[in-house]
């Protein structure tokens, strides 16, 4: 587990040997497929995800199900700005070679939805709950 595209695992004398003669060496080059929902970087996966700008604001709780199958509820408490990248350490890939379970971190990373436009009522209640902050 872990191991990055184009590791190169050696296995001597693995090949059985037919004829008598010595066991050859089996090389196994690992190749990563992408995936739907992640990207890797290094030992980090990375997660997109789009929001709305309510939910930037105010809070939400991303649902999400990871690589090995668990679900992960994680709640987004702080205001989330463009750019914003939240990190849930210990979710991301193993560590190839970790000898204690280590594994990289998720990083979400959102875009936030504007709303294409807003109704004159809709920017008088913005305004007032800014005026309030």
């Amino acid at each position: 587990k872990g191991w990055v595209h184009g590791t190169k695992l050696n296995f001597p004398n693995g090949a059985p040997s037919s004829s008598g003669d010595l066991a050859a060496d089996v090389i196994v080059c690992v190749g990563q497929i992408p995936h739907a929902v992640f990207k890797r970087e290094g030992d980090n996966l990375v997660y997109s995800s789009s929001i709305s700008l309510e939910k930037a604001l105010t809070g939400c709780v991303l649902d999400l199900t990871t690589l090995d199958g668990r679900s992960l509820s994680i709640p987004i408490n702080e205001v989330v700005a463009p750019g914003t990248v939240k990190v849930v350490k210990g979710e991301g890939m193993p560590v190839a070679k970790s000898t204690d379970g280590g594994r990289g971190d998720l990083l979400i990373r959102f875009a936030i939805e504007f709303p294409q436009q807003l109704l004159p009522p809709q920017k008088v209640l913005i305004k007032q709950a800014f005026a309030q902050a």
